[in-house]
C-alpha cells in the first residue's frame, strides 16, 4: 500500500459552511501553504507505462481524499494514455477526470500537457522529464523517477532545493 504524508490543515477556514472540503470531509486544505512540497517517488521500474500506472494510482488516493489533483504529461498523446488508464485502474476505484488545464470544480482530477494551468493548489503529479512551468502553482509535487532517470532527478531535486521547495524522496519497492 502506498502511504504519503498529507500537507497542512487549515482550522481557520473562513467559510465552513459552504467550503465542499469542509462539508465533506471537515477538513480544509491550506492552499497558501508557505512552501510546496516536493516528493520524489522512485520507482524500481524503467518502463512508461508503469509511470502511468503510478500517477493513476496517486491521482485515485487524492480524489478519495477529496484533494484536487493535476497530472501532467509532456504531449496530448500520454494525456490521452492516461485519460484511458484512469477508466480501467486501480481496478478497485473509480476515478472522475477529465483532460484539461485548469481547476474544474466538478472534477478533483485533471490531466493535462500545456505549460499553463488556471487554478492553484492541489497537487501535480509531474511525469515529465522536466520541471513544469506551472508547478509554482501547487501546494504538493509529486515527481515520479524511474530507475535509469536518476542522475536527471538529482538535477531537479538541485534545481527545487534552489527555489526553497521542501525535499523529500521515498523509495516505491512494491507500489503496485
Amino acid at each position: 500500500m502506498l502511504s504519503l504524508r498529507r500537507g497542512p490543515i487549515n482550522a481557520n477556514c473562513v467559510d465552513q459552511l459552504n467550503c465542499k472540503c469542509c462539508l465533506l470531509c471537515q477538513a480544509h486544505v491550506n492552499h497558501s501553504a508557505a512552501v510546496t512540497r516536493v516528493t520524489f517517488c522512485l520507482m524500481p521500474e524503467e518502463d512508461e507505462q508503469a509511470r502511468q500506472r503510478l500517477s493513476c494510482k496517486l491521482a485515485s488516493k487524492f480524489c478519495y481524499e477529496l484533494t484536487p489533483a493535476h497530472i501532467h504529461t509532456s504531449q496530448s498523446q500520454y494525456a490521452t494514455q492516461i485519460d484511458d488508464l484512469l477508466w480501467e485502474y486501480p481496478q478497485d476505484r473509480f476515478v472522475p477526470h477529465v483532460i484539461a488545464n485548469r481547476t474544474l470544480d466538478q472534477c478533483l482530477v485533471t490531466v493535462g500537457y500545456e505549460d499553463s494551468f488556471d487554478g492553484r493548489g492541489g497537487v501535480l503529479i509531474n511525469t515529465t522529464q522536466e520541471i513544469p512551468v506551472i508547478a509554482e502553482q501547487f501546494d504538493e509535487i509529486y515527481e515520479l523517477v524511474l530507475a535509469n532517470e536518476r542522475p536527471r532527478a538529482r538535477n531537479q531535486f538541485r534545481e527545487y532545493r534552489s527555489r526553497q521547495y521542501e525535499l523529500h524522496h521515498q523509495e516505491l519497492d512494491k507500489w503496485d
